[in-house]
């Protein structure tokens, strides 16, 4: 399972613990490889200083497949995950799931697969960023609505 480290590790640029904890999805990220299904709740560690899911103030669960308000971006400088942005890759920004997680994205009759690697988007109206190539590749030109499925979690 998923959970935010501790301290801060190289791809985080040296942002301290409580930073890399507040930008990471709050709780558990689990992956079935047999369903293929994630889910995503409350830390179950009493130590975790969450409340267990379901209770008043604990974050609600994301679920693994859902439709989302899109569009593209393109920011300048570094990505969240510390790494340069590359306008062709397919990659995507969203506000909660975990860096490095996968997202098989459909859009009228086209698929892509896109990797999490940043946050956003920051406005209100929209669930989901995805880089120019990641719209080119769905031809998605504006705001519009995506089915999303989450692949897999992220990698080590």
């Amino acid at each position: 399972p998923f959970t935010p480290a501790p301290t801060a590790r190289a791809d985080e640029r040296g942002l301290p613990a409580a930073v890399v904890a507040a930008r990471s999805l709050p709780g558990v990220f689990a992956f079935d490889p047999v369903t293929r299904r994630a889910s995503f709740g409350a830390a179950t560690d009493a130590s975790a200083g969450s409340a267990p899911a379901g209770t008043p103030g604990a974050p609600a669960e994301t679920p693994a497949v859902f439709d989302a308000r899109a569009s593209w971006y393109a920011p300048a400088g570094r990505m969240a995950n510390g790494r340069p942005f590359d306008p062709r890759a397919l990659t995507a920004a969203h506000r909660t799931l975990p860096l490095g997680s996968w997202l098989r994205i459909t859009y009228r009759d086209r698929v892509a697969v896109v990797r999490v690697t940043d946050r956003g988007p920051y406005s209100a109206d929209r669930d989901l960023s995805l880089s120019p190539g990641a719209a080119g590749v769905l031809g998605l030109t504006g705001p519009d609505t995506v089915h999303v499925e989450v692949v897999t979690g992220p990698a080590g």
